[in-house]
This record gives structure tokens, sequence and C-alpha cells, in this order.
């Protein structure tokens, strides 16, 4: 699994430097993506082991949709806001943060009785 998020991280942030060098660093953060990938692998391979079904992609799905949000949040309050860009970006941050909250409270819950 390891291996896997290698290659792909690798293979993602050579894609970004040579095919789409004009967009910059949100290429290194759109590798992470091999993080979910190999989360997802895991857990198939933990399901498999348990003889349980293990279901994530509620949980993925709710990660992906509450990530939009955000995202989208923080990126129109930085075209609004004026200022520095770093007073926008930990403003952005903090209300796209905010406004996903309720999305995934669910997982959080999960989380804290761990």
């Amino acid at each position: 699994a390891v291996l896997l998020r290698l290659a792909l991280f690798i293979g993602i942030g050579v894609a970004g430097i040579t095919l789409f060098r004009n967009i910059g660093a949100p290429v290194i953060a759109f590798a992470e993506i091999a993080l979910l990938i190999e989360a997802i692998v895991l857990f198939a391979l933990l399901s498999r082991r348990l003889h349980a079904p293990l279901d994530v992609w509620r949980a993925v799905g709710k990660g992906v949709g509450a990530s939009l949000i955000g995202g989208a949040a923080a990126y129109g309050l930085a075209v609004i806001v004026p200022g520095s860009a770093v007073l926008t970006a930990l403003l952005g941050m903090a209300v796209g943060g905010l406004i996903v909250i309720p999305v995934i409270w669910s997982e959080i819950k999960l989380l804290l009785k761990l």
C-alpha cells in the first residue's frame, strides 16, 4: 500500500511539473489524493480479513463533498475580501472549515470516541 501511495504521489507530482506547470502549488495538494487511494485500498484489505463488509464510500463521499464546499467558500472569500494573501488564506481556511463541520459531524464523533 505504501508503494502504491508513493508511486501515485510521484506520478501525479511529475505529471504536474511537466504537464501543468502553470498551475503551480495546487498540484502538490492534488497529489495528496494518493493518501485517499491508499486508505481505500487498506480498508478493502481489512474488510477481506474481517470477513465483514466495511463501507467507506459514504465517508469518502461526505469528505469529498465537504472539501468541495469548504474550498468553494474559501475561494469565494479570498476573491471578495481585500488584504494580504496570508490574511485571506487564514480567514478562508477558518470559514471553510466551520462551514463543513455540519457535513462531517458524524465522522468527527466517531473519531472522538476512539
